[in-house]
């Protein structure tokens, strides 16, 4: 293991090709920045695209923000035939800044990374992956996700490139096996929405449903709300996610006229983002 005698001269690059607000990997990588920054460590944001103002002068890639614009977006999902060879086009980004040199590099991997593949192949220094793993084909109708999880998975076998990869479960953790030693590291918790006073997500006198992640249609939502109408208990559920996507609003959309569509209205509460304390409630 390597040892750095002063934080405070150490660099470390944190790596994601995408870093967008209301994603899980999105507030991993904030909780992250925080942690080192507060234990005396430099961080350089290193970025294909973001939603977040501050961190526009730390992106890398260009063409990426044509398909995560929604202008584009709108064109692609009315029209999927005429603009998707447009859009898969951002799994192939440009260079138009150099990726700094770090002492360390700590990259998110969980969709297709034009920069982990590049500093992986490229780069000196510590390199960590955080895998946080693939999500099946089979769970999503989107083309524009398929292209991306197929060349996602073709990436893989770069972890073994990488001299420490961390995962958040034993299942992930199981997928890459073979691939590296791998440890299992808990998802920084981040929520900056105030709490609202005397609100608990607990009915002690029903059943307490609680789903917790993005809204989009590959975590199959619609599926548990499907589910939750052949119950003959009491239950209330509580949908707990946002969306940052034009699909994944629509997709939102669609959840909230199923439930009315099944009488679940009033058993089914889509709270969107809400604080740690009231999570933890």
């Amino acid at each position: 293991m390597i040892k750095y005698k002063n934080e405070s001269n150490v660099k470390i690059g944190l790596v994601v090709d995408s870093l967008t607000k209301k994603d899980a990997i999105g507030n991993n990588f904030i909780k992250r920045k925080q942690i080192l920054e507060k234990i005396g460590y430099k961080t350089c944001p290193i970025l294909g695209y973001t939603d977040y103002s501050e961190f526009k002068k730390n992106m890398i890639l260009k063409s990426i923000t044509e398909m995560i614009n929604l202008k584009s977006l709108n064109k692609l999902y009315s029209n999927p035939k005429k603009y998707l060879p447009k859009a898969i086009n951002y799994l192939n980004p440009l260079y138009k800044r150099k990726i700094a040199d770090c002492d360390i590099y700590i990259i998110d991997f969980g969709s297709y990374s034009k920069l982990m593949e590049t500093i992986l192949k490229t780069k000196k220094g510590l390199k960590i992956v955080d895998f946080h793993g693939i999500t099946p084909i089979k769970f999503t109708d989107d083309k524009i996700l398929i292209a991306d999880l197929k060349k996602s998975k073709e990436q893989l076998k770069l972890l073994k490139k990488a001299d420490i990869i961390l995962t958040h479960s034993e299942f992930v953790q199981d997928k890459i096996k073979n691939l590296g030693k791998s440890y299992i590291a808990p998802l920084a918790l981040f929520s900056n929405t105030p709490s609202r006073k005397n609100k608990t997500l607990r009915d002690k006198n029903k059943l307490n449903i609680l789903f917790v992640g993005k809204i989009s249609k590959h975590k199959g939502i619609h599926i548990l709300i499907e589910a939750l109408s052949a119950l003959n208990t009491d239950f209330e559920c509580n949908v707990v996610g946002d969306y940052n996507s034009y699909s994944s609003k629509k997709y939102f959309k669609e959840l909230q006229k199923q439930a009315s569509s099944l009488k679940l209205s009033k058993k089914v509460n889509f709270l969107r983002s809400i604080s740690n304390e009231e999570l933890q409630s």
